[in-house]
């Protein structure tokens, strides 16, 4: 095909992609699936996609309108996978000065592998377990990038539902990411007046819409964060602080405060204690009013670097069970990888989901599976008032979630109650 033909298919492509499946006849959507497939078919092509500047900016604006426009179940299930594949391929070494583009292409190309009619295809293949990854890494896809693209694709979907009683409020992605850029620059002008080495700033909270919102915000922006367990004992916070030399940790209330402060003669580095809900008389506590007025201040001298995807991100921490705890330290790769690797094992999941989550946020399965996974799927996440039995069940009736993430336990008293 000459580039010609190619520019008039993409140009075509584009302006019916974006009237979206609702003004296009069935026989339409069946063409432009096929023009879809079509643009991959042949190596030729291919290349052209790349090397070609209006090639390329055309391909942008197609990838990242699919996903509005209702199409994206529709064309994947007929394009090629080998097709794409060997696109995919040409993506991670393509290099010059079409390079930022080449890098935003891919970024869509990942927010769309991720549909249900997609994995099903590809989830037996090994080659695709590689390839996302080298994608992942030769485009820097870090999660600020995929929570930014939720963001614009779900806009007004509700991401959080927050139980209260026989109510709930929701929290959409807008809402959502204008709490995490709030927290995210609260957290930048604090981290600027402390010297700071490896990491930032720790977590010792209970589930919440504010340690969730909280957690984002790092994992967004290059905060590097370390979660203890809201459970530990006063030994096991002090021994977490010394080993990490955090200079600043954000606590749920006044219950893990006293906690703080029966070991704060030990843990010289700890300089600032954040309370979420409760009071101090302690100036080295401030209240999170306070917190929040410090947005904005400084971040032009921010500290933070720019996020790259084999850096940090967080170290989470064992219970101490079998002696002192273990840190566990998460790059951006073992994220977002792992979101791509659980959608592969678990295609039938979507953003038509809705996660009830119990686990805890200092929890591997609480944060990454429910948490990110949400994130991930564009799945809602539905914050359990607490964990008893008869809460539980009076939560999933009123939420109606498609998913629940369990111990054994809590499955045997359902099914007995």
């Amino acid at each position: 095909m000459s580039n010609s033909k190619l520019l008039e298919q993409l140009s075509g492509l584009r302006q019916s992609i974006l009237k979206g499946k609702a003004a296009l006849e069935t026989e339409e959507v069946e063409e432009l699936s096929n023009d879809f497939s079509g643009v991959f078919e042949n190596t030729v092509n291919r290349k052209k996609l790349l090397t070609e500047e209006e090639n390329s900016e055309l391909l942008l604006a197609i990838l990242k309108a699919i996903p509005s426009s209702q199409l994206a179940d529709k064309l994947l299930e007929d394009l090629d996978a080998e097709s794409l594949y060997q696109f995919c391929k040409l993506l991670i070494t393509a290099s010059g000065k079409n390079e930022l583009v080449i890098n935003e292409i891919t970024h869509e190309l990942l927010n769309l592998i991720r549909n249900t009619n997609w994995l099903k295809k590809i989830s037996a293949d090994e080659k695709w377990h590689t390839i996302i990854h080298d994608l992942i890494k030769s485009s820097n896809y870090t999660f600020g990038r995929l929570f930014k693209q939720r963001v614009r694709d779900y806009s007004e979907k509700p991401l959080f539902k927050v139980i209260q009683g026989s109510r709930f409020e929701e929290y959409s992605w807008n809402r959502v990411n204008k709490i995490v850029e709030q927290y995210s620059s609260s957290l930048k002008s604090l981290i600027n007046d402390y010297k700071t080495d490896e990491t930032h700033v720790a977590f010792l909270m209970e589930n919440s819409i504010e340690m969730a919102s909280l957690d984002l915000a790092c994992l967004t922006s290059g905060i590097k964060n370390v979660m203890i367990p809201a459970n530990s004992v006063p030994a096991h916070i002090s021994f977490i602080l010394n080993q990490t030399k955090v200079p600043i940790i954000i606590a749920s209330d006044e219950k893990q405060l006293a906690r703080i402060k029966s070991v704060k003669n030990e843990v010289p580095h700890l300089k600032l204690v954040v309370l979420v809900k409760g009071k101090s008389i302690e100036n080295w506590v401030i209240p999170f009013e306070k917190f929040l007025s410090r947005t904005g201040k400084n971040e032009a001298e921010s500290k933070i670097e720019p996020v790259n995807i084999d850096d940090l991100t967080t170290i989470m921490y064992t219970s101490g069970t079998t002696g002192d705890p273990k840190g566990i330290m998460f790059s951006q790769m073992n994220i977002v990888y792992k979101r791509f690797c659980r959608a592969l094992a678990l295609p039938k999941i979507s953003d038509k989901d809705r996660c009830l989550a119990f686990l805890p946020l200092f929890h591997t399965f609480g944060r990454f599976l429910e948490l990110t996974g949400s994130v991930f799927w564009g799945a809602e996440y539905c914050f359990m008032e607490n964990p008893s039995v008869e809460t539980m069940i009076a939560n999933m009736n009123l939420v109606k979630p498609t998913i629940f993430i369990s111990i054994p336990k809590k499955w045997l008293q359902i099914f007995e109650a």
